[in-house]
């Protein structure tokens, strides 16, 4: 599983780096940067990488993980007084993705922790208006009709079976799917659905030749999207009580 081990000294990066900008050595602004950058350069490529990730919650738990390291970042940059790689950082945290809003969620809440407060507060700002911006595009979103089973199958395999899987999937009235498969063909269907964490139940019954695959959509598909509208409004909550918006 995508996993990425993190420094354990990330949480020193910000003094380090003011102290090196303190040094009466003038290549210590320099060392600083070149640390920070560093650093940030690992945490993209682990960040990068979970944007291709396809369980959508385990995406989600390790962006949240990464959220108060790249405060880190942010507040290294900003006592090094490096704005091209706050920029940097706040660029990547602003890409048109929604997968990044926790990210982004959690580098501020970090931040704010950290009391980090006007370090580099118009990048804070920036990053916290973009993730406000997208929280109220969701909300606005109708909340998904009872009957509306429909499921949204990520790209990866072109194959037909797929192909039958996706019609299955984004059918919105269709909630169950018997389908005759050998092994191997239910093999890769079942990884599919697994692998992208999707919320159909699928058994096979094993009678006839070959076997039934039997898919089945749950009701977590509505579970998922109450939870994710609950987070939603409780992280817009937070941007407008902290100040951060308004």
């Amino acid at each position: 599983m995508f996993n990425k081990q993190v420094p354990n000294w990330m949480e020193s990066l910000p003094p380090i780096c003011a102290a090196l900008r303190a040094a009466p050595e003038q290549s210590g602004v320099l060392v600083g940067r070149l640390l920070a950058a560093g650093v940030w350069s690992e945490l993209r490529e682990w960040a990068s990488g979970l944007l291709t990730y396809p369980m959508a919650g385990y995406r989600g738990k390790q962006f949240e993980e990464l959220g108060p390291h790249v405060a880190c970042v942010l507040a290294g940059a900003a006592n090094l007084g490096d704005t091209e790689l706050s920029s940097a950082v706040v660029g990547f945290l602003c890409q048109d993705d929604d997968d990044l809003i926790g990210c982004a969620m959690s580098t501020l809440r970090a931040a704010a922790t950290r009391g980090t407060g006007d370090h580099g507060g118009t990048v804070l700002d920036t990053v916290a208006k973009h993730a406000a911006g997208r929280l109220e595009r969701r909300l606005a979103q109708p909340v998904r009709a009872a009957d509306d089973w429909s499921i949204r199958l990520l790209k990866g395999c072109d194959c037909e079976l797929c192909a039958t899987l996706g019609e299955f999937l984004g059918d919105p009235a269709r909630r169950s799917l018997e389908w005759p498969l050998a092994e191997q063909r239910r093999r890769h269907v079942h990884s599919r659905i697994d692998q992208a964490d999707l919320p159909v139940d699928h058994q096979t019954r094993r009678s006839g030749r070959p076997y039934t695959l039997v898919l089945h959509k749950t009701d977590a598909l509505f579970e998922r999207e109450h939870e994710v509208r609950r987070r939603d409004r409780d992280d817009l909550a937070w941007l407008t009580r902290t100040g951060l918006v308004r």
